[in-house]
Order: structure tokens, then C-alpha cells, then sequence
């Protein structure tokens, strides 16, 4: 069964701006390698998917640009998903589903890497019949995330706790969802919002289940971790040479 992917490849990336000034996020250079490339090849090795949508933003005409040639190496077709103003991850999500067709679709973050298997990820999904599933993974350390809180029976997801340092261990979202496309319905066209501040805790009640991976994990969003991700990823980087 083929799936359509979204990217979210919009964020401002702030916090790398002083190490990666020049580049949107998603095209930080990894060994050489455009990180968003490393997605991008997760994807094809897959051969589960059968389009992807980039939705882009800030700078989004550097992304289009490259990808508007190198994208066609891939065995899906890429097309864009343009913010005429910043829409936020839901506000996002909603407006690229519009280029999409399937009952459900995979999403995607930009700046993070996860390993999982997506052809489990969409048994998964079918099996639990949720109209959310999100992709967790265990962290030692949950200074800088947020703590997912899930029924180990049922892996349904039963809430969501803000960062905090009392918490020292658990379970986080590793950014890679698989949505149902009507769970958006309600929200309005064109607003901006958070997918993870608004609209799960908004949709929790509907229903949403965990998908546990225990692969490789690392987002590139502040410069030690964009700097940690030169070595930790050298395996999956030496794939794209």
C-alpha cells in the first residue's frame, strides 16, 4: 500500500543560526550531507511511499531550489507545500494536506532523525484503529523534551507532560506521526497553531496511540546536538555517498 509523507522543513531554526547562519534548518550540512537528505533516504529505502510534500517557509526558495533537480533521484515524486505566512507545525500539516489523497498520511519533522520501520509504524496504526499514532522513544534525559505518558496494555497515549526536571526519565515524541487525514476537521483554514502544543492535547480524547521504537534518536535543533550529530549518524551518512 502506498503512503504520502509531509516534511515539515519550515522552522525558523533560531537557536542554530549562530553554527548554521546561512541555510534553512533542514539543509544544516551533516559531513557534507544536507541533513534533510538523510530523511529523504530513509524514506526511499523504505519503498513504502509514493509522494512527499515538503512544507516549507523560512527560506523556502533555497529549499525549493534544490530539491527541484536533486529530487528526482528519488523513486516519489516531490512537491511543496509554501507559508505565505508562518502557519506554526499543525497550521503546517493542514495546509499541505490539501496535495494529499490517503485516508491517512505520514508526518515527519525536518530536524530530527528516528530509525523505525515504517511498514510496522502503518500495521500498527490499522491494527489500534486510532485516528493519531505518534512514534516515542525512550530518553534518559528530559531537560529539553517533553514527557509522553502512555498505558503500556493498550499503548494508547494518555498525556502530556511540559518539560521539567523532576522527571528524570520516559518516554518522548520523536516528531514522526501517522494522522488520519479528518482528524483536522474543525480546524480552521489558514490558522496558525502548534501540533504539539494545540492540537494533541486538543485531539487526545479521540483517541491516539503509541508506536515504541528503540533505534537511533536525535533532533538537530541546538548547536551541541547539531554538532553530536557529525559521529552519531556516521553510519546512515556514509549511505548517502
Amino acid at each position: 500500500m502506498g503512503l504520502e509523507a509531509i516534511i515539515l522543513a519550515g522552522g525558523l531554526g533560531t537557536r542554530l543560526r549562530k553554527v548554521v547562519p546561512n541555510l534553512p534548518k533542514p539543509l544544516a550540512k551533516v559531513q557534507d550531507q544536507p541533513f534533510l537528505d538523510l530523511l529523504l533516504h530513509q524514506l526511499a529505502t523504505s519503498k513504502q511511499i509514493q509522494k512527499l510534500i515538503l512544507a516549507v517557509s523560512y527560506k523556502a526558495e533555497t529549499i525549493i531550489d534544490y530539491y527541484t533537480t536533486r529530487g528526482k533521484k528519488y523513486s516519489f515524486p516531490i512537491s511543496f507545500s509554501v507559508e505565505g505566512q508562518p502557519l506554526g507545525t499543525g497550521g503546517a500539516i493542514k495546509k499541505a494536506l490539501a496535495q494529499t489523497k490517503g485516508s491517512f498520511i505520514l508526518v515527519m519533522n525536518g530536524d530530527s532523525y528516528v530509525e523505525f520501520d515504517i511498514a510496522q509504524l502503518v500495521t500498527h496504526h490499522l491494527r489500534k484503529k486510532q485516528p493519531i499514532t505518534l512514534v516515542l522513544t525512550h530518553q534518559d534525559d528530559l531537560q529539553r523534551y517533553g514527557n509522553v505518558l502512555v498505558d503500556p496494555l493498550s499503548c494508547q497515549v494518555r498525556a502530556f507532560r511540559e518539560k521539567s526536571n523532576a522527571t528524570k526519565s520516559g518516554l518522548i515524541s520523536t516528531g514522526v506521526y501517522l494522522i488520519d487525514r479528518n482528524a483536522f476537521e474543525g480546524w480552521p483554514e489558514k490558522k496558525s497553531f502548534s501540533l504539539e502544543k494545540d492540537f494533541f492535547p486538543a485531539r487526545i480524547q479521540n483517541g491516539m496511540s503509541a508506536f515504541i521504537t528503540h533505534g537511533k534518536f536525535i533532533d538537530i535543533g541546538l548547536p551541541e546536538s547539531y554538532k553530536r550529530a557529525h559521529n552519531y549518524l556516521q553510519n546512515e551518512l556514509k549511505e548517502l555517498q
